[in-house]
């Protein structure tokens, strides 16, 4: 049988797709291959060496054994010097080929082109997922029966990228929603903080924003940044993450299927209180309010829409941290449709180069202009073909709010997307009906 070192070389060598999961296809009854890109690519686990000790080659041990052995690291059953001191020994249990196989997985990178997704195409459920609460939306929770007397947490909902964030042994190590790690050094203006302030083994959750020049960047812009330092990439000279958290749990919770029942009130308050103390720089708690009424919580939700946020989430003061979706914590979205008219075509990328990437659309008086897209695959073929007939045309559009006007003094919509064509109309919404038909939603909630 080929060694794993030999078959992670062979499927490095092409760089095509196919070919590289047509390697693991052969072998995918190898279980020493499996366990190794299983314990490189879990995002749930962490080995919480950064630096390889120096090792003598001279083991003759099997390398499905010697990866089995790693479960000590992750588990903190060994911790600092006598952590290290054990991968030595580990790594000197197996041949020289093997050895190099462990330090690829010490450094969660196989350096063969074929990452985890690829792997959990032969083999399913190879990688876990993260243990991650999620929102409910409204109309799935009773609200009327929170503690609104007591008072309802509300917060913002920002534009970042979500990232936790274990503090261990000293060090704090950040990752996404899905498990992937920041390379060591990427963050560590927060890194730093979070390592003074806070107490081994919680995990601190939150999002991840970048400031150019001491403002927030926009979503788009702020997470493209962090994809690419998360891929290896450095920030530009100006540019600084941030991390805005909202909750604390034990790091022995934040497991799959895991629950942390103390309240959230308790944890809001033991992170403010740390975060207060701290008077940090780059870790801050997210924008938090506490109202009465869902009337109130509306209120806060509008303004922060209105200043370019996403919205809100409200909390129930005795909710629990819990993996899966949370009927305790819900996501605030207000929608309503104004009627433009369509004046252009945006060219478009990829699969959608040959057809259009998204339609112009402004009000009657050219006071609101949008780019407008959420077309099925059939629909915007559809709509090339009829493009031209389609200048000057309505179009009913739904969005979430109004955005405020840029330099130029054009106001746009947030999140806008299609609703439907309409024949029957000539004449697109002013930005003063825009405004009455968003103000009206405001008033039914």
């Amino acid at each position: 049988m080929k060694s794993t070192l030999s078959i992670l070389t062979e499927i490095a060598s092409t760089a095509s797709t196919k070919a590289k999961e047509a390697i693991i296809r052969r072998e995918e009854k190898n279980p020493a291959l499996r366990a190794t890109f299983a314990a490189t690519y879990d995002p749930t686990v962490s080995y919480y060496v950064k630096k390889i000790p120096a090792y003598l080659t001279k083991g003759s041990g099997e390398l499905l054994e010697a990866i089995k052995c790693l479960d000590k690291l992750a588990k903190r059953q060994l911790t600092g010097q006598a952590g290290i001191d054990y991968l030595q020994s580990v790594l000197e249990s197996v041949s020289a080929d093997d050895a190099k196989v462990i330090e690829r997985i010490i450094d969660r990178d196989l350096k063969c082109g074929a990452s985890d997704s690829l792997a959990s195409r032969v083999w399913k459920k190879l990688v876990p997922e993260f243990p991650y609460m999620r929102c409910s939306l409204l109309k799935a929770v009773k609200t009327e029966k929170w503690n609104w007397q007591q008072g309802v947490i509300s917060q913002l909902k920002g534009d970042g990228s979500f990232a936790n964030s274990d503090i261990v042994d000293g060090e704090a190590v950040v990752s996404s929603r899905a498990g992937k790690q920041y390379p060591d050094g990427a963050l560590k203006n927060i890194t730093d903080e979070l390592v003074a302030v806070f107490p081994n083994n919680v995990r601190i959750i939150g999002e991840l924003l970048v400031e150019r020049d001491g403002k927030v960047l926009p979503r788009e812009i702020g997470n493209g940044i962090l994809n690419s330092v998360a891929k290896g990439g450095a920030f530009d000279a100006g540019d600084r993450p941030v991390y805005m958290v909202w909750d604390i749990i034990p790091l022995e919770l934040a497991v799959a299927d895991g629950r942390c029942k103390t309240p959230y009130t308790e944890r809001l308050a033991s992170l403010t209180a740390i975060l207060n103390k701290a008077k940090t720089k780059s870790v801050s708690l997210i924008e938090t309010r506490i109202v009465h009424s869902m009337k109130e919580a509306y209120a806060h939700y509008f303004e922060l829409v209105k200043k370019g946020f996403e919205g809100t989430i409200i909390k129930e003061p005795q909710g629990v941290w819990a993996d899966g979706t949370s009927k305790e914590q819900v996501k605030l979205k207000v929608e309503f449709e104004v009627d433009l008219e369509i004046t252009g075509f945006n060219a478009g990328n990829g699969k959608n180069a040959a057809t259009f990437g998204s339609i112009e659309c402004k009000t009657s008086d050219k006071k609101l202009a949008v780019n407008v897209s959420g077309f099925t695959d059939s629909e915007r073929l559809r709509i090339h073909k009829i493009r031209n007939q389609l200048l000057g045309t309505i179009m009913t559009v739904k969005a979430n709010s109004i955005m405020p006007p840029a330099a130029s003094g054009v106001y746009s919509l947030f999140l806008p997307r299609f609703a439907e064509f309409r024949d029957d109309k000539t004449v697109a919404d002013s930005l003063a009906r825009v405004q009455e038909q968003f103000d009206a939603v405001i008033k039914v909630k």
